[in-house]
């Protein structure tokens, strides 16, 4: 409330956070385990000895019995000890602090090495160290599902990854993978020889070989000799 007028976002938790610790609005928030006020403040109960957040699963405690406290060492001072279930003393941040998340981190990778398919839910819970019930129960409120849809998603999705990848590689023989895409048929070629436009070169002369058949020769006339007589000639043939 700020000058007589009344914010619309004001909570009824808001006294945990502004004003100190209310014992009404903590004990509304444990009441509806409200993950958001862990670590804020702690819940010690008298009757059995214990300190809790308030997100703890356990069954909420009377309103009579129970104290609040800033911190888990104002609580260990108080005489009160850590709950086994919630481990209030756990370091935020670290995985014994969120439980839960924990759990289903554990149980997605377990799911995606193929633990569901192989041996189960049953077999998926005992390696985890929970029941089945309890363990649907987790993966329900952290990831919104039980381990048999988170199974079959796992499964759906690597079917999905697989089909992509093949789709977008080339065969091994290197020719890529035929497209699913319809084309339009190429048009058909005319089966007629276009008629050249431009003169052909001239063939080269075809040289034909010549019979060779006897000639004869005609046979120069005679030479004189210098004494005066003439030297017959023969007749050649070729």
């Amino acid at each position: 409330m700020h000058d007589g007028i009344v914010s619309e976002t004001t909570s009824p938790l808001d006294p945990v956070l502004d004003r100190g610790l209310d014992p009404a609005s903590c004990y509304a928030a444990v009441s509806s385990r409200d993950r958001r006020y862990d670590g804020v403040f702690y819940t010690a109960v008298r009757t059995t000895g214990i300190y809790c957040r308030p997100s703890c699963p356990a069954r909420t405690p009377a309103a009579g019995n129970v104290t609040f406290h800033r911190s888990a060492a104002s609580a260990q001072a108080a005489g009160y000890r850590a709950c086994k279930r919630c481990l209030p003393d756990a370091t935020p941040g670290s995985p014994d602090w969120d439980v839960h998340a924990g759990v289903a981190g554990r149980a997605m990778r377990l799911i995606a090495d193929g633990v569901v398919d192989r041996e189960g839910v049953e077999g998926l819970a005992r390696r985890i160290g929970y029941t089945p019930r309890h363990l649907g129960r987790v993966l329900v409120a952290e990831l919104g599902a039980g381990p048999l849809a988170l199974a079959r998603a796992r499964r759906a999705q690597t079917a999905r990854v697989l089909v992509e990848t093949a789709s977008r590689s080339p065969d091994p023989a290197g020719t890529p993978a035929p497209s699913t895409s319809r084309t339009a048929p190429a048009p058909c070629a005319s089966t007629s020889t276009p008629r050249s436009t431009t003169s052909s070169p001239a063939a080269p002369p075809r040289w034909r070989r010549r019979s060779r058949s006897p000639t004869c020769v005609t046979p120069a006339p005679p030479s004189s000799a210098p004494d005066g007589s003439s030297t017959p000639t023969a007749t050649r043939w070729r």
